[in-house]
């Protein structure tokens, strides 16, 4: 209800307490008195700070958000955001609703921001590609655990907005993808995400060799799920796109998956 009503822009939350000032009656009263004492660059920073879904690190906040330890240090002081045990930072839903207003406010940064979250998110993902698939996958999905809906996030952008550099980080970061939800167990999410994907890059007829590619993991989550029919229909589909383009090499993934759900 009440991201409903900030949604609508109806800030006015009334206060139980018989004795509050009056003035606390209504939180966005609240926030804009709390964002009037900020400086320039820490209004900056909390703006951007909500495109953050889930917790970020301290590194997700200097290369998404341009922050700095002191404009962290002194947004926490004002409980604008909060630090946990672990040392990653988060921010209450109805105050990341207000630092997004302010957001989409300034010409262009709200693009810019989520340009830019979403390049170290799957940038963050890849990087850990070759660890979820050896020894060090524990300390891997360890780390994208608290980042798991900010990745979500991130992929859809890229989808949503598919321009070279989206293009490129989708590229880089589809194995880890595929390994990090199989390995959490996240299959539908799996189906939906390189469903979603291989969907709008169909539109693109010079991207059909990566059409494969998005096709054949999604049918694995839908042999993972249940759904062999779909999932076999999917593969032959992208062994079709592969031999059509001479690609023997990519065949590996399509008769492995293939192979397994026939077993």
């Amino acid at each position: 209800q009440i991201d409903a009503e900030l949604a609508r822009g109806m800030y006015r939350l009334s206060s139980s307490a018989l004795d509050a000032d009056a003035r606390h009656g209504d939180l966005q009263t609240v926030f804009e008195q709390t964002w009037r004492l900020l400086s320039n660059s820490e209004r900056v920073v909390l703006a951007r700070l909500s495109v953050f879904s889930g917790h970020w690190t301290r590194e997700a906040a200097m290369a998404v958000a341009g922050a700095s330890p002191q404009s962290l240090n002194a947004l926490t002081q004002c409980s604008l955001i909060q630090r946990d045990a672990n040392g990653n930072y988060g921010q209450h839903a109805l105050l990341r609703h207000f630092g997004a207003s302010h957001l989409s406010a300034e010409p262009g940064a709200e693009q810019a921001t989520m340009a830019a979250h979403r390049d170290y998110f799957l940038a963050y993902l890849a990087e850990r590609a070759r660890a979820l698939k050896d020894y060090r996958v524990h300390v891997a999905v360890r780390e994208l655990g608290p980042c798991a809906d900010d990745i979500t996030d991130a992929w859809r952008h890229a989808v949503r907005n598919l321009d070279d550099a989206a293009v490129a980080g989708l590229v880089r970061a589809m194995e880890a993808l595929l390994v990090y939800l199989e390995t959490v167990c996240r299959f539908r999410l799996g189906a939906q995400l390189f469903g979603d994907t291989a969907d709008t890059v169909r539109r693109l007829p010079e991207r059909s060799e990566w059409v494969a590619s998005l096709i054949v993991r999604q049918s694995w989550f839908l042999f993972r799920l249940g759904d062999y029919d779909a999932g076999n229909k999917l593969v032959a589909e992208a062994v079709h796109i592969l031999e059509s383009l001479g690609s023997r090499a990519d065949m590996g993934y399509p008769l492995l998956f293939m192979g397994a759900n026939h077993y």
